[in-house]
């Protein structure tokens, strides 16, 4: 009963009711939209941006629990053209055209979903790359566990639902959920970490110590840990830094050997 009861509040801290759930139209109709079907009931929206005809990574993107695709589509498309890289946006259930409620096992069967159809659709040689930001990092590290994909970039990550609330811990706290330090803690694959040192919503210390220590020895990459950035403002303060530092790590980062 506790456990049932903690982790509904934490749920809905985390994922708010449906207010953000917006329908991306123009002229009353969804545009550039691609329904993927969980279940018979249960639909997920996604949208794919091509940034490049022969681009040699894909994106798999999960944004944070306060926006949908319509709202991460600029930046996104402008990472995927200045990059060159292909990338796929997806809604959680309960938001954008998704349809549904959100909860940890929403993610996780989404992302799967997402995952699933984003290989059906991209060529062989193409290297998939998980991305999440805030709430969207526990989507993005549950889906890197997959030997389909060859690495992880974390944007203003929480390393789990109560260090968020609680700060550091050396030990799991009852009840404690979306623990994306456990996934990190899995991989053998390249990840990177982007923080703001001033994260009001999501604590710096989520990234360093916490999950910057979690990443394996040798697949730690230099994580960009920006000085004053926020929770929601690095796109607009850091764009130069963030575009650098990610080509870094797509052109030099994800070796073969760490690919395959």
């Amino acid at each position: 009963m506790g456990g049932s009861i903690s982790g509904s509040v934490v749920d809905s801290i985390l994922w708010p009711p449906v207010a953000y759930r917006r329908y991306y139209t123009l002229d009353g109709r969804i545009r550039d939209i691609v329904m993927l079907d969980i279940d018979e009931e249960r639909k997920i929206a996604t949208r794919f941006i091509s940034g490049s005809n022969d681009a040699k990574y894909v994106i798999l993107f999960s944004h944070g629990n306060a926006e949908d695709i319509s709202m991460s589509y600029h930046w996104m498309n402008i990472l995927a053209k200045k990059l060159g890289v292909d990338l796929l946006l997806w809604d959680p259930e309960g938001y954008g055209a998704s349809t549904g409620e959100p909860s940890i096992k929403a993610l996780e069967q989404g992302v799967a979903t997402v995952l699933a159809h984003l290989k059906t659709i991209i060529r062989p040689d193409q290297r998939i790359v998980a991305m999440g930001r805030s709430i969207g990092s526990y989507p993005a590290s549950f889906v890197a566990k997959s030997p389909d994909v060859c690495g992880l970039i974390l944007e203003c990550p929480l390393a789990s639902a109560y260090r968020v609330a609680f700060g550091s811990t050396g030990s799991v706290l009852p009840f404690d959920r979306y623990r994306v330090i456990d996934n990190v803690r899995t991989l053998e694959k390249p990840v990177l970490l982007i923080h703001g040192t001033d994260d009001e919503i999501v604590p710096f210390c989520n990234s360093s110590p916490m999950l910057e220590n979690s990443i394996k020895r040798g697949y730690k990459v230099p994580p960009l840990y920006l000085e004053g950035g926020g929770h929601n403002d690095l796109e607009s303060k850091f764009p130069n830094e963030l575009l650098h530092r990610m080509r870094v790590f797509f052109e030099t980062e994800l070796v073969p050997e760490m690919a395959n």
